[in-house]
């Protein structure tokens, strides 16, 4: 149980950490708005990004909070300890997900979105999932490996 909690501790440390410089590519932009902070950017002041703006979203994406994907890991635990997980109804758990995601105020990424409209569609698990080729599923996949493990997705 430990060790689960621990997992997701670090997972949700990590966005957290992480978020201001998310999506920024460009390493010599990078290096000019962090300056002599480059070697340690974790909990950089503000976002880089032009999608994590708390003027365009109001209580989000200030530092030392979630990026849209921590917060879709947090909200996939509070579903998960509700005791929906994929392991046990796949589509009670994607109905569940589209529930929390339509609430939500931040900015949805667009796997997010492709997920919403065919969950609004009538489409079913598992067709309601985006042909996504980034890494958006994994702070899921966190969650999901926490509630497997036997810890709940808080570890207990």
């Amino acid at each position: 149980a430990e060790l689960v909690k621990n997992m997701v501790m670090g997972a949700v440390v990590a966005d957290a950490a992480t978020m201001p410089v998310h999506w920024v590519y460009n390493q010599t932009a990078l290096r000019d708005k962090l300056g002599p902070k480059i070697t340690s950017p974790e909990f950089f002041d503000a976002p880089y990004t032009k999608y994590y703006s708390s003027k365009k979203y109001p209580g989000y994406y200030r530092p030392g909070q979630s990026s849209c994907y921590g917060d879709q890991m947090l909200s996939l635990m509070g579903v998960v300890k509700q005791g929906v997980t994929a392991m046990h109804d796949g589509q009670e758990l994607a109905m569940e997900f589209a529930a929390v995601c339509q609430e939500y105020g931040g900015f949805l990424d667009p796997a997010i979105n492709v997920f919403l409209e065919r969950t609004k569609d009538g489409n079913k698990y598992p067709l309601t999932g985006a042909d996504d080729c980034t890494g958006a599923c994994l702070y899921k996949a966190v969650v999901l490996v926490a509630a497997a493990a036997g810890g709940g997705a808080g570890g207990g």
